[in-house]
């Protein structure tokens, strides 16, 4: 995963982080009850819209394919909580509820990201990369 998260970032931090991982869960979205999948690493605030890349294999595993060079798999959406709900021993009512980062991340898959983006941009409308000048 790379990002900037925590806003490091700035003079002299102008280089982006990179989290290892590994998928941690990805039945749900190859089965199409889920649109993400979750990997397991810990990201921050900075990193929500960070691509997500598979890096190469010096070795596969029998009977798969090596894979040579790294490929963007999807962007990360968020990290996913973990919540502790703190109970009133007077009311048994809850009182404060604490949430932490579980170390686990909601990733989309590439693929729905450009379906999302086809939806989105007309067909008769290719995307451009050009910067129209400012208008005075």
């Amino acid at each position: 995963m790379l990002g900037f998260p925590l806003g490091l970032v700035g003079k002299g931090k102008n280089f982006v982080i990179v989290r290892q991982g590994a998928i941690a869960r990805i039945r749900d979205c190859l089965e199409a009850h889920q649109k993400n999948f979750l990997i397991d690493c810990s990201i921050f605030p900075g990193n929500s819209g960070g691509p997500v890349i598979i890096r190469p294999e010096i070795a596969a595993i029998e009977g798969t394919k090596n894979l040579t060079q790294a490929s963007l798999i999807g962007v990360a959406a968020g990290y996913a909580p973990y919540r502790d709900v703190a109970i009133s021993a007077q009311t048994g009512n809850p009182r404060i509820t604490f949430e932490e980062n579980s170390g686990l991340a909601s990733v989309f898959p590439i693929d729905y990201i450009e379906e999302v983006i086809a939806k989105a941009v007309p067909k008769d409308r290719p995307l451009s990369t050009e910067v129209s000048p400012a208008s005075t």
